[in-house]
């Protein structure tokens, strides 16, 4: 039977209504009740591999089975363009309503291979994987598509998976860009569809926009926000982590960055500029040594350009006394001179001035820098002790979200009811 539509504007595959209008048939409340989860069982592997063990899915007491349509959506995205997955109707003569999950293939004389098949049988909706399903290593993304319901007049779209579960990712400041590998297998043709959404785990009063969701290659950053106590400004750039979702050599990756914004001083100019760099623990741990150094070479300049304008100033002064004591007239040419002079003399007190603020700003800074850095390492030392980096891994299929990697501390409360092994003749 051909795809249904799925709902438009409809949200995440496994969301349900919070309560089911009065209206509703009793056919689909089962899968209700599972919040629209319907997960396919394990697909075994390996030599002598066994699957041929039937799965309920959900109950479905259909009024009349004849008129239970079942259809898949998103099999284009899933399994590529070229070789959808349908479900062809194969009823059984004792009456069992059953859908072959076949691939269709470009040579019409070659048989569509079966990857299982849907069961309606005494009003339970189960699964069956095909003894050959286990050797095509496609079969097991068919928990990546949308199973549509239809039954007593009603339709619903399920999801067919129940996402991986794996451990939050450790917080590692100790490189300039930290990677965890993501067990997680899939097709090329997968990849594009994947959406990488971030779930914090213990961090520290910050901001985070990710509204809809990383692609490959896409970054997203989490800006933390100084503790009241530091004396640092609320809104001030100040600690960031440039988390990436990335692919390396076939495999997926969380990649993190550390960067502090601080303001550093031109060596040349001397003017105080922002930064952003990237920090590890180390280089927060080594930039106290660094200020030291450069508020020393600072002060001693300062020192420098105080002598410099105590000299300019006792100068000036002497070359105004002069002028003043001076009772025979001098000449035009000597007035003049004696003018340029003065000026100069008092460009050597001004520039003075300027650079001695200048130096005195740059002394204060380093200071400043000491009180950001502190602060900045007592974040970084409880990200590293107390927080995790929680993700989850969805793929988009026919406009919905299919999660198929769970890797956050707190689970989602709906969960879909455990398969169990079912019996048929």
């Amino acid at each position: 039977e051909d795809p249904g539509a799925p709902d438009a504007g409809g949200g995440a595959a496994g969301d349900a209504d919070a309560a089911a209008p009065a209206s509703q048939s009793a056919a689909l409340a089962d899968i209700r009740r599972r919040n629209l989860r319907l997960p396919l069982p394990p697909l075994n592997r390996g030599l002598g591999a066994v699957n041929r063990q039937p799965v309920e899915l959900a109950k479905l007491p259909v009024a009349a089975p004849a008129d239970c349509r079942l259809a898949l959506a998103g099999s284009e995205v899933v399994f590529g363009p070229d070789r959808p997955v349908r479900l062809q109707p194969a009823d059984r003569n004792d009456g069992t309503r059953q859908w072959n999950v076949e691939q269709v293939t470009a040579n019409s004389l070659t048989r569509a291979p079966v990857f299982g098949a849907f069961r309606l049988k005494d009003q339970a909706l189960v699964f069956e994987w095909a003894s050959g399903a286990a050797p095509a290593l496609s079969a097991d993304a068919l928990r990546y598509c949308l199973l549509e319901v239809q039954a007593d007049g009603e339709r619903e779209l399920c999801s067919l998976n129940e996402p991986a579960a794996a451990a939050a990712a450790a917080v590692d400041l100790k490189k300039s860009n930290s990677r965890t590998d993501l067990d997680l297998p899939l097709a090329d043709s997968l990849l594009p569809q994947l959406r990488f959404d971030l779930v914090p785990q213990g961090f520290p009063q910050h901001t985070l926009d990710q509204s809809a969701g990383l692609g490959l290659g896409e970054s997203v950053l989490v800006r933390f926000t100084p503790s009241p106590e530091s004396g640092l400004a609320a809104d001030e750039d100040y600690v960031e982590l440039e988390v990436q979702f990335q692919a390396d050599k076939g495999r997926l990756a969380l990649a993190v960055q550390p960067f502090v914004h601080r303001k550093e001083i031109d060596p040349v100019s001397g003017a105080i500029l922002p930064a952003r760099r990237p920090f590890t623990t180390g280089e927060v741990a080594r930039s106290f040594a660094e200020h030291k150094q450069s508020r020393t070479a600072l002060q001693n300049k300062l020192n420098q350009v105080r002598q410099q304008k105590s000299q300019a100033e006792a100068d000036l002064r002497r070359h105004e006394s002069a002028a003043s004591s001076r009772t025979v007239p001098t000449s035009a040419t000597a007035a003049a001179q004696a003018e340029l002079l003065q000026q100069i003399l008092q460009k050597r007190v001004l520039d003075a001035e300027t650079a001695a603020e200048a130096l005195q700003a740059g002394v204060a800074q380093t200071v400043a820098n000491d009180v950001l850095m502190t602060e900045a390492r007592k974040l970084y030392q409880q990200l590293e002790q107390s927080s995790s980096i929680g993700y989850r891994v969805s793929i988009e299929v026919a406009g919905r979200r299919v999660d198929i990697l769970d890797a956050t501390t707190t689970r989602e409360a709906a969960q879909a009811t455990p398969a169990k092994p079912l019996t048929l003749d």
